[in-house]
């Protein structure tokens, strides 16, 4: 998958592509962070033909997802408060994801089933990171670059 496209987009570019709605604070060290990282995951998943893996995306978006939520109280607040998609987003489908049932348990410091705010805004960061990724693949693969057999072909023809 040719990522060259996804490596040119500015910051606000980004954002608009996988949906996060960081919108000005793509300015702020935060929110350059964030859409960086988001970038550069996806990057190097490619760099290492990771999404045509025969285990599937969606693992791979897991362990992409997995390393982007941060891990500290402070740093998920954070980051909460910057993408505003989580405002909004329905964590009764939380479990629909592959891998999140992991994420859960090694997100919740308790070992029975409560949870707390912090818990439920790694699951909002969690989700809104599953579709941005989900998002700016589906991008990519729309804006490929067309094959030069292709055009040979056509030209030949």
């Amino acid at each position: 998958m040719d990522m060259t496209e996804l490596k040119n987009l500015s910051l606000y570019e980004l954002d608009n592509i996988a949906g996060l709605k960081v919108g000005s604070d793509a300015d702020t060290p935060k929110g350059k962070q964030i859409l960086e990282g988001l970038r550069d995951a996806i990057v190097e998943a490619s760099d290492y033909d990771r999404w045509d893996v025969p285990r599937g995306r969606a693992e791979v978006i897991h362990e992409l997802v997995d390393s982007l939520v941060p891990i500290y109280t402070t740093d998920r607040v954070k980051e909460f408060a910057i993408i505003a998609e989580c405002w909004h987003l329905d964590l009764e489908g939380f479990n629909a994801y592959a891998g999140a049932f992991d994420f859960g348990q090694l997100d919740v410091y308790h070992m029975d089933s409560e949870t707390t705010a912090v818990v439920e805004i790694g699951r909002a960061l969690y989700l809104a990171y599953t579709q941005a990724i989900q998002n700016v693949l589906k991008w990519v693969e729309e804006n490929q670059p067309e094959d030069e057999d292709e055009d040979e072909d056509e030209d030949e023809g």
